[in-house]
């Protein structure tokens, strides 16, 4: 018998045992997976069961509403064509309910649509996706309904649902838009602002000019950074070790530097230096060419001015000079005018009423009684003439204001205006007190009588006081006073009568003219004084000191 041919059969079986062990391998593989899907499903069902128990549920509600942000469970709703047109909300906590504002009882089983009508629900599309293909996706968006941004986070826990997390993001995203529009601020200042700003690390390895900067310097950022720039704007050793040092010490204040700018022209710049929190340090820095030249340029106007004001005040001291020689000799021509008519009236006229007396006298002695009484009036009235020349010329020119001392003639002055005019003057006079030169003294006497006759015309009183002493300041003081009526001197002094004769603008404008003053403390009710300072014959003649108030 023949023997057969087995390899073919075997190689079958061989073939049949490898299938065999793939699919046994296969099916092992296949139950592993069943059975991980029965171990979810186990564990979903022991979650499903243990949420529906009542401490299951509990906690769940608990933990569910315990969330700070809204949270949120809803399915997708399709229309016909698969496309997502809504959702309904099945589970909402207390904050999803507040963000929305609706009561959470009224929210859960409501689609969007019912609870806002006319909604574009714009992210449907997105949940749709997370819904169906158990997906998950954050973004965030502005949801102008609810007035606020929301920060979205969405997962699928089972197909057709998702879950839904919403954060109220509205405060960071102001904070962040005042800080970006606060930063943008300040880029645009730091860009734009026309002074120099240049920011640097401890290391003076890193620049960044501002516009200005870079416009004054000539230097780019770009420039500043290639390396060597301290080398470039500071050139000398000794002075960059200076300025670096003044950079590094964030001491307080501006200092002046000489920057070298990129053609190599040498500008002062006032520094003032800051710290940043991250380090970084920021150099002020003013250009100050226009400043320095507009010093200069007042510096020469000032130097012209000073000229100008001493050529002036030279002019004007001449002036001044010319106008009280003009006024002295204004007060020896008026009193040379008041001696003549003095004399004409004692040499002639007094000696022709005296003649014209003693002529009349000496014819009535032939004559009738009743002619004799005739006679005796008309001596009378010659003897009255004779009584009121002689006043006349006394008044006119005082003699015991030639022949004795000042003092002497106000207390003439001081009997004349009692016997004349009733007014009783009381004299304070200090010793020393005195004038010697003749245009002072006739000045000074003339004033003190014009202001005394003011006191009788217009004070309503029939006592003065005149106080004659010799005060500080090289000057010779005058108080004319009296305790009447009083008035208003800017009302006397602006009047159109005030310089008319020897009044008080006159006396004011006099003593000014021969380096003194003339001050009035009045007020209608008050009274008045009227204080005149007369600069000592001794010293040159300046400016009176201010005004001060009398001492009555």
């Amino acid at each position: 018998m023949p023997a057969k041919n087995f390899s073919p059969l075997i190689a079958d079986r061989k073939k049949s045992h490898e299938q065999l062990i793939m699919e046994i391998d296969d099916l092992r593989n296949r139950l592993a997976a069943r059975k991980r899907q029965n171990q979810e499903l186990s564990h979903k069902l022991a979650c499903l069961e243990y949420k529906s128990s009542p401490e299951g549920k509990g906690r769940y509600q608990r933990l569910f509403d315990a969330i700070q942000e809204g949270f949120a469970v809803a399915e997708i709703l399709l229309d016909e064509a698969g496309k997502a047109h809504d959702c309904r909300l099945l589970e909402v906590n207390k904050a999803f309910s507040s963000l929305i504002g609706f009561p959470q009882e009224e929210t859960n089983g409501k689609t969007l649509r019912e609870l806002f009508p006319g909604i574009d629900l714009q992210w449907l599309e997105i949940f749709k996706h997370v819904a169906l293909a158990n997906g998950s996706t954050q973004f965030s968006t502005e949801s102008r309904l609810l007035g606020k941004w929301l920060e979205v986070y969405a997962f699928s826990p089972e197909y057709g649902k998702f879950g839904i997390l919403l954060i109220d993001v509205t405060e960071r995203k102001q904070v962040q838009e005042a800080l970006y529009q606060e930063r943008e601020l300040l880029q645009r200042i730091f860009d734009n602002v026309p002074v120099l700003f240049v920011r640097w690390d401890p290391r003076f390895h890193r620049f960044t000019l501002n516009c200005h900067a870079e416009a004054i310097l000539g230097w780019t950022t770009e420039d500043a950074n290639e390396g060597g720039f301290m080398q470039k704007v500071y050139p000398d050793p000794v002075y960059r070790a200076e300025v670096a040092d003044f950079m590094r010490s964030l001491d307080f204040g501006w200092r002046e530097w000489n920057a070298t700018t990129s053609d190599g022209e040498k500008i002062p710049i006032s520094w003032a230096n800051i710290q940043l929190t991250n380090s970084a340090m920021i150099g002020i820095g003013v250009d100050l060419r226009e400043r320095k030249q507009s010093e200069a340029a007042l510096r020469k106007a000032r130097d012209e001015l000073e000229m100008q004001v001493n050529e002036r005040t030279i002019k004007l001291q001449k002036r001044a000079e010319q106008l009280s020689r003009l006024s002295s000799e204004l007060t020896m021509a008026e009193q040379r005018e008041r001696q003549r008519l003095a004399d004409i009236l004692h040499d002639d006229l007094q000696q022709l009423l005296v003649a014209a007396r003693l002529r009349l006298e000496t014819l009535a002695v032939d004559l009738s009684e009743e002619r004799q009484k005739d006679t005796q009036q008309i001596v009378a009235l010659l003897e009255r003439s004779i009584r009121s020349s002689r006043n006349l010329t006394k008044d006119l020119a005082p003699p015991v204001l030639k022949k004795e001392g000042f003092g002497a003639a106000l207390e003439w002055l001081a009997d004349w205006m009692r016997e004349t005019h009733g007014l009783s003057v009381k004299l304070r006079i200090d010793n020393g007190a005195e004038f010697h030169k003749q245009d002072t003294r006739i000045l000074i006497f003339q004033s003190i009588k014009e202001l005394l006759f003011n006191i009788v015309k217009h004070a309503g009183v029939n006592q003065a006081e005149i106080d004659l002493a010799c005060g500080d300041d090289n000057f010779i003081q005058i108080l004319v006073m009296d305790h009447g009526t009083g008035f208003d001197p800017e009302t006397i002094f602006s009047s159109d009568k005030a310089g008319v004769g020897f009044g008080l603008l006159s006396i004011r404008e006099r003593l000014v003219l021969m380096g003194g003053g003339f001050y009035i403390d009045s007020a209608i009710g008050s009274g008045a004084c009227c204080r005149m300072l007369v600069p000592r014959e001794t010293q040159p003649r300046r400016g009176a000191p201010n005004n001060e108030p009398c001492h009555r």
